[in-house]
């Protein structure tokens, strides 16, 4: 039966490396492959360089990629789509890119268009779990734990951060298992 981990934590501690070695033991006992999904978008150079060594850090693995951070429930439920193992990096990518994928005026930012945005974003992440459950497949997620810090005085910055938010606690929910990483050091909390 597939199992659905969660790891956690703020932003360079470890978590992709940490996540990537789980990916790498969870392949090896059940001899599968594994889908590295990229969720990141490259809109400049310090993003390029952070791309490029995400992808050195995995060159040596066997994994195939999939760049996407839409319409991910629809790429899994297609019958073609046959893998053993999948490693999304990261949700909060995920979130960022649905949220500013098109020109909306976030000065102007109403709870109408708040609420629009987070039941988009919410569908999307329900309905990726729902086809890697029917699919049975295993699922390693990455995100990031912002909300540690004081609240925004940005309306923006205060949306993102409770959406994320909602995310990770969904995900969470529907997590076997979910690691906070500190440092490059991983704690099992669920």
């Amino acid at each position: 039966m597939g199992q659905i981990i969660l790891v956690t934590g703020g932003i360079s501690s470890g978590k992709s490396a940490f996540a990537e070695d789980l990916v790498t033991k969870i392949s090896q006992d059940k001899s599968c492959s594994c889908t590295y999904i990229a969720t990141a978008s490259v809109y400049d150079d310090e993003m390029r360089e952070k791309v490029r060594l995400h992808q050195q850090a995995r060159q040596d693995k066997n994994w195939s990629t999939l760049e996407a951070y839409k319409n991910l429930g629809q790429i899994v439920a297609n019958d073609d789509f046959d893998h053993g193992i999948l490693l999304l990096d990261c949700l909060t990518m995920m979130v960022s890119n649905i949220i500013f994928e098109d020109d909306m005026d976030f000065d102007g930012l109403d709870q109408d268009k708040c609420r629009l945005k987070e039941d988009l974003v919410l569908n999307e992440i329900r309905d990726f779990v729902k086809s890697v459950r029917d699919k049975d497949l295993d699922l390693v997620l990455v995100t990031n734990e912002i909300g540690l810090g004081g609240i925004s005085y940005n309306k923006l910055s205060r949306f993102y951060t409770q959406l994320v938010g909602r995310a990770n606690q969904y995900i969470a929910s529907q997590s076997d298992q979910v690691y906070m990483v500190v440092s490059s050091i991983g704690v099992r909390i669920k």
